[in-house]
């Protein structure tokens, strides 16, 4: 008697195990969601607030791209939260006697740890020159 054995079935799992693991995809989908809802209206406060910010992704005059750390930062950073229209943060930052202070600049390093972000003086561009003295009549 010849017997052929059936081929071997790889995946094979039950509806409840499916159920299972698409809920736990589907947990995780959702708390990137909400990390790049965040991180978008982070963004749009910083804007409306008079802030500055730079990415990895649009190369900046003050940031080497050839360097390994910065590399490594846009490599590591989530391709979930990419494909939800995120991208690295490398730069906020806030003219000194604007909208934003100590604790501003703490919510947005939680919410942006790849950032640098701070308080700069003004530019000596962004203040108005003196005004000569009037001549007196």
């Amino acid at each position: 008697m010849n017997i052929e054995k059936p081929p071997r079935r790889w995946f094979v799992f039950s509806l409840r195990t499916m159920f299972v693991v698409l809920t736990i995809f589907a947990c995780w989908l959702g708390w990137e969601l909400r990390i790049v809802r965040q991180r978008q209206a982070m963004l749009r406060w910083v804007e409306e607030h008079g802030g500055h910010i730079d990415t990895y992704d649009a190369p900046v005059h003050w940031v080497d791209m050839t360097d390994p750390e910065i590399q490594a930062m846009r490599r590591t950073f989530p391709a979930a939260r990419r494909l939800f229209g995120d991208q690295p943060i490398a730069l906020v930052l806030f003219e000194e006697g604007g909208q934003a202070d100590d604790e501003d600049i703490d919510r947005i390093v939680a919410i942006f740890p790849e950032a640098f972000a701070g308080i700069v003086p003004p530019s000596p561009a962004a203040t108005p020159p003196d005004t000569p003295p009037q001549p007196k009549d």
